[in-house]
């Protein structure tokens, strides 16, 4: 019978708690991507198109009256502190920015089928929109700390 060794057994905890602080890290950043198209048009008062084929009103009006000027470099800033902290999947931040506009059009497609005629586009255009994003991400991988792993 082989002999129980803890070492592997610690570093089997240590990676799983690895994975735990990564996961909570995206969903955080993925919240706060969210946050940073929802929240300005709405705090400043900007909303003066309402989306009319929309499941949730707050987020379809928010996405229609978009505030760029102050969405853009939110996403900047925040792909730049992603990039920084888990410089080995800087792409994430890409991805945490992004995935409210697709959530958007499912909701919207699903209760309303002919909302989002050309979708694929709109993922296009949105995408091309998040890209600072990535940009930063990029940056803040450059920039950050020199280890593998912020995480």
């Amino acid at each position: 019978m082989a002999a129980f060794d803890k070492s592997s057994q610690l570093f089997t905890y240590r990676d799983a708690h690895s994975k735990l602080k990564r996961l909570l890290l995206i969903i955080v950043f993925a919240l706060l991507g969210a946050a940073a198209w929802v929240v300005p048009p709405h705090a400043l008062g900007r909303i003066t198109r309402e989306h009319p084929e929309t499941t949730w009103p707050w987020l379809g009006d928010a996405l229609e009256n978009v505030t760029l000027g102050i969405t853009l470099p939110l996403l900047f800033a925040l792909g730049a502190a992603y990039g920084a902290l888990d410089p080995k999947r800087y792409w994430i931040a890409f991805v945490a920015a992004w995935w409210i506009c697709p959530f958007d059009m499912a909701l919207d497609l699903s209760q309303y089928p002919t909302s989002h005629n050309l979708w694929p586009l709109g993922l296009i255009f949105w995408a091309v929109i998040c890209l600072p994003a990535l940009v930063g991400a990029w940056l803040g991988r450059l920039l950050g700390p020199q280890s593998a792993s912020a995480i």
